[in-house]
C-alpha cells in the first residue's frame, strides 16, 4: 500500500502544493490586472480614487472599489479569481492603489524622457498649496519634436518645504537631475510675477 501511494504522485502532498500554487498565481495576475486596467482608466478620466466609506456595507466605496465590484459582476473568470483566491492578497488596498498608480507615472515619465532626451527644452514653472496647506511646484518642459512642432510635458509636482527662491531653485535642479536632464540643455524658463520667481536679483529666474 505504501509502495501504490508513492507511485501515485498526483495525490502527493508535493502535488498538491505545486497544483495550488499554480491556481492561486494564476487568481493573482487576474486581480493584478484587473486592478490595473481600473487605475489606468481613472487615471485617464482624471477621477479620483478612494470614498470616505470604503467598507462591506457602505453603499458607495469609492471609485476604484465600485468598479472592481462592478467588473466582477460582468466577468465571471475576475469574480472567481478575487472570491476563491487568497483574501491577504485581494489587490485593493489604498498602498496598492498607490502603487500601481506610481507605476503608471513611471512609465508615462519613461516616454516623454526618451522623446525629450538630447534636445534643448524650456521649463515652465509654478508653486501653489494644496488641499493640505503644503506648498508644492509643478514643472512642465516645453521643447520641439523631430516634426518642429512645440510639445508641452507635465514632468511632475513636487513639495517644497519653502516658497523661497533658493528652496525652489534647488527644487527644479533636483528634479531635472533626478531625470537625468541636464540643465544645460535649458533654454527658456516660464515663470509668474511673483518676486520669489521672477525677481530680478534674487528670483528663480535670476538664480537659474
Amino acid at each position: 500500500m505504501k509502495c501504490d501511494d508513492f507511485m501515485n504522485q498526483r495525490t502527493s502532498v508535493t502535488n498538491k502544493v505545486v497544483k495550488y500554487t499554480k491556481e492561486e498565481e494564476a487568481r493573482y495576475k487576474i486581480r493584478l490586472t484587473s486592478s490595473l486596467e481600473i487605475v489606468r482608466f481613472l487615471i485617464e478620466q482624471g477621477e479620483a480614487f478612494r470614498g470616505h466609506d470604503e467598507s462591506s456595507t457602505s453603499l458607495n466605496k469609492g471609485t476604484f472599489r465600485e468598479m472592481v465590484d462592478w467588473y466582477k459582476n460582468k466577468k465571471k473568470k475576475v469574480k472567481d479569481a478575487y472570491e476563491k483566491g487568497s483574501k491577504h492578497c485581494q489587490m485593493l488596498a489604498p498602498d496598492i492603489q498607490k502603487d500601481l498608480t506610481k507605476a503608471c507615472a513611471e512609465e508615462v515619465t519613461a516616454v516623454i524622457m526618451d522623446e525629450i532626451r538630447g534636445r534643448h527644452f524650456s521649463v515652465l514653472i509654478d508653486e501653489s498649496r494644496d488641499v493640505s496647506i503644503k506648498e508644492q511646484m509643478a514643472m512642465i518642459l516645453r521643447f520641439v519634436n523631430d516634426e518642429g512642432k512645440i510639445m508641452e510635458r507635465f514632468l511632475g509636482l513636487k513639495h517644497i518645504e519653502k516658497c523661497t527662491s533658493a528652496a525652489l531653485k534647488e527644487a527644479l535642479v533636483n528634479m531635472l537631475s533626478s531625470h537625468k536632464l541636464s540643465i544645460s540643455m535649458l533654454r527658456g524658463q516660464g515663470y509668474d510675477g511673483a518676486s520669489n520667481m521672477r525677481g530680478e536679483f534674487n528670483g528663480v529666474q535670476r538664480l537659474i
